[in-house]
């Protein structure tokens, strides 16, 4: 195997140790965060959210880049070099003994591995989308699509172009005024793009951090509730229509245990009170924040750059004297 190949495998399984460990770590330390976080405006903790579940692979690409680019031989990598290997001179590149066999196997592995959790849901995703439009007509006075059941939903489907899925059942048993809170509520999912947000999140983060019912997910998914929520409340101009809405929407479920697709959450009462407390004013603007982020992750990977320069050299050295 030639060395520039066993160097992105190095890379690649390097850079997946660092991301599954740096999310253990945040998800060790999560808890302690959250009471302050679930202090924000919900819009805030939308943005403050899928940052920190982006952080642990934010902090993976960077290290793993800045660890193999020949100019990091002036950050102090340096100076820990191993007789006759010459760590600033070069990138870490392991060649020889059964670690050059064994890197590509599981560099394919976790490739492998991460299709396997990027596909099936997208697949999915798309596929219930093109189901939903294809029984749905278009309602261009109410800028959504209607579908003619007896079920009460109202749903946004899609990732990238996500539209609003209204059911006949919903805008004949609400009034006026409730189907027109849901209807904003919808609209502003789809122009968030909460979907497409809360599916990077749960990709980006490993899965001691997000993924189904863990805590990050969850109070993402809570988050983007109540931002819509929000959202509604503003367009309508009345908040208390909008908790009126939610309650008789989640009313005309076929079943009590049955989550409301109307109000996307089974935390209907943390939203009631959201929407009845005074609003709070959003302080965490996404620009500066995916500024703040990126600036943490790679201020982050600068710091432990030399602690990983020195262990994948030991690793190499290590190769090289066995028999």
């Amino acid at each position: 195997m030639s060395p520039l190949a066993t160097s992105l495998a190095l890379a690649l399984v390097l850079a997946g140790a660092i991301w599954w460990l740096s999310g253990a770590l945040l998800a060790l330390l999560y808890p302690l965060l959250r009471t302050r976080i679930t202090r924000l405006a919900a819009g805030s903790r939308c943005h403050l959210l899928s940052a920190l579940a982006a952080l642990p692979l934010l902090f993976a690409v960077a290290a793993t880049v800045l660890l193999h680019l020949p100019a990091t031989r002036g950050l102090g990598v340096a100076a820990h070099c191993h007789e006759g290997i010459g760590c600033g001179a070069h990138a870490p590149v392991v060649s020889g003994g059964a670690l050059s066999l064994l890197l590509p196997l599981l560099a394919v592995a976790m490739l492998a591995a991460g299709l396997l959790r990027i596909l099936p849901p997208l697949r999915r995703q798309g596929r219930r989308a093109r189901q939903l439009l294809a029984l749905s007509q278009r309602d261009d006075s109410r800028d959504c699509a209607i579908i003619e059941s007896d079920s009460v939903f109202a749903l946004t489907v899609g990732l990238l172009r996500p539209q609003v899925v209204l059911s006949r059942a919903l805008l004949e048993q609400l009034e006026p005024r409730q189907g027109a809170a849901v209807l904003l509520h919808e609209k502003a999912h789809a122009r968030r793009r909460d979907s497409l947000r809360q599916w990077l999140a749960a990709l980006a983060a490993p899965r001691l951090l997000s993924g189904a019912g863990r805590p990050l997910q969850r109070d993402l998914h809570a988050a983007c509730e109540q931002a819509c929520d929000q959202e509604a409340a503003l367009a309508l101009g009345d908040r208390l229509d909008v908790a009126d809405a939610l309650l008789t929407a989640e009313g005309r479920l076929p079943t009590p245990d049955q989550k409301a697709p109307a109000t996307g959450e089974s935390h209907l009462h943390a939203r009631i009170a959201a929407l009845i407390a005074p609003p709070q004013p959003e302080r965490l603007p996404l620009p500066l924040l995916v500024i703040g982020v990126t600036a943490l992750a790679l201020g982050a990977a600068l710091v432990g750059l030399d602690t990983l320069h020195h262990s994948a050299e030991r690793v190499q050295e290590w190769v090289r004297v066995q028999p």
